[in-house]
């Protein structure tokens, strides 16, 4: 019987890439994160990835990246913005409360599709209970036609 060549037991060599922060290291099916102060994300001080990343910097000229913020147009007023939407963390260049705005609008859809969701019923009883008086008219309409015996 023959052993397949492709499928020999030897690991494949740790590709190293830098990234924001420090180098990821693919090691077959594992990826390891080393930071700059040559720590790795799996805690093992003598981590085969760190002598990677070393022979790596010893090799090549690409340090680690610095981050760099993503700029776009502010949603509110199209003034320059830099950061992340999806991860609500960004400042408008022109007025910095630009952000808290367009997170209240985003929450204030996301509540006007929940209540989207709501049972007929649901929604009439919140409507009633918006004010004092509807509340009363609501209670009214919907007296107890059993008596109320805990």
């Amino acid at each position: 019987m023959s052993k397949n060549p492709s499928s020999s037991s030897t690991p494949a060599a740790p590709v190293v890439e830098a990234v924001a922060g420090g180098h990821r290291v693919r090691m077959g099916k594992q990826t390891h994160f080393v930071n700059r102060r040559r720590q790795c994300s799996c805690h093992d001080p003598n981590c085969p990835a760190i002598a990677a990343v070393t022979d790596y910097l010893q090799h090549n000229d690409r340090r680690t990246l610095t981050r760099t913020p993503h700029t776009f147009a502010c949603p509110i007023c199209g003034a320059e913005a830099s950061g992340s939407l999806e991860r609500r963390q960004w400042a408008c260049s022109a007025y910095a409360t630009h952000l808290y705005v367009w997170w209240a609008a985003q929450l204030q859809a996301k509540q006007a599709a929940f209540k989207q969701s709501w049972s007929p019923y649901s929604r009439e009883v919140m409507q009633a209970f918006a004010s004092d008086q509807s509340r009363a008219a609501f209670l009214e309409q919907h007296r107890l036609t059993y008596p109320a015996q805990a």
